[in-house]
């Protein structure tokens, strides 16, 4: 988000969740060694190093399926022209009538390429190494500027400590250094932090992939009877002592309620289960079944997929046909 077209365009999207009581937060990324120069009129991407992510296609550009190239590893000056760059697009969401700002720390984007020594390998500077306050200098800073431009409570992060999404290279101690980063990420007065579970996973099952979380830990060490506490969300609650604490990945009508009431969280952020089903909030509070999505219509154009759910109904206190299926119900779709 960068321009005054943008702008105005998202203002009638921010205007339309006002209308309704909502709030909304834009999330701000860099893709870092994961773009590719089909979509970068023919320049190199950039990225912690030049580590190349292995046996990946991008699919989002204009020649169809691209391989992910070896990145050039950014300057100080790459990265500080980064920094502005989230600024202004920090600002541009504001004046477009956002809520607030995410920044995505997660998921093998720019900023977990610098956190992860793994992949951040190279670098002599102030922003690699060993050391977790060097490789986490770049969250850091780029958190205090956005800040300091719209304001802390308009700033949010999202983090994915045991991600493996985009990122086959493991981090070796995610709990160390994610500790490490929230607690001092809790002193700059955030609006929330967002970590994604363990058993976050695109592909296979939640628990196909928190076993795979396990036996990272067992591999690095950690002995048996510390397994639920160092797979889990615990060690990164304590590091928050005052900043919300939200948290995503494979929650659904029922494991949502129990995290909060433990005071484990203090709420969950649903992604798939809001598109395939519109009145997700109607849903959970009345406890009616959820409909699944079909993820071959993820990140496709047009409306198939993305405003054709339909919303649930209830006739005589059962659903359609007498069964506790949701009723098709036309939406309303916003004419913009």
């Amino acid at each position: 988000m960068y321009s005054p077209e943008h702008i105005r365009a998202w203002k009638k999207i921010t205007e339309a969740v006002h209308a309704e009581g909502g709030y909304i937060f834009a999330q701000m990324w860099h893709t870092g060694r994961l773009a590719v120069s089909a979509c970068l009129g023919g320049r190199k991407p950039l990225g912690a190093s030049s580590l190349k992510l292995e046996n990946w296609k991008q699919r989002f550009t204009p020649v169809g399926y691209v391989p992910t190239e070896e990145p050039k590893e950014m300057t100080l000056e790459d990265i500080q022209d980064t920094i502005a760059d989230f600024v202004h697009a920090s600002k541009c969401a504001i004046e477009a009538g956002f809520d607030g700002v995410e920044l995505q720390g997660g998921n093998g984007y720019l900023l977990e390429q610098f956190l992860n020594p793994k992949v951040n390998n190279s670098r002599k500077d102030r922003y690699g190494g060993q050391r977790i306050a060097n490789r986490a200098r770049l969250t850091l800073e780029l958190l205090e500027a956005v800040s300091a431009a719209v304001g802390a409570d308009r700033v949010a992060i999202r983090i994915s400590p045991f991600n493996y999404f985009q990122m086959p290279e493991t981090h070796p101690d995610p709990v160390a250094d994610f500790s490490w980063l929230l607690e001092k990420i809790d002193q700059m007065g955030l609006a929330f932090v967002e970590i994604m579970q363990p058993r976050a996973e695109m592909i296979i099952s939640a628990s196909a992939r928190l076993e795979l979380v396990k036996e990272a830990a067992r591999a690095r060490g950690v002995p048996e009877d510390q397994l639920d506490w160092e797979v889990s969300l615990q060690p990164f609650r304590k590091a928050l002592k005052q900043t919300v604490l939200f948290s995503s990945g494979a929650f659904d009508g029922e494991n949502w309620i129990e995290p909060i009431e433990s005071n484990v969280l203090d709420g969950v952020v649903f992604g798939r289960q809001f598109i395939s089903n519109p009145d997700l909030v109607e849903r959970l509070r009345n406890n009616w079944k959820l409909s699944p999505w079909n993820m071959q219509t993820f990140y496709t154009p047009g409306p198939v997929g993305y405003v054709d759910y339909p919303t649930y109904s209830v006739k005589n206190g059962e659903g359609l046909n007498g069964t506790d299926e949701p009723v098709e119900v036309p939406l309303q779709t916003l004419k913009l």
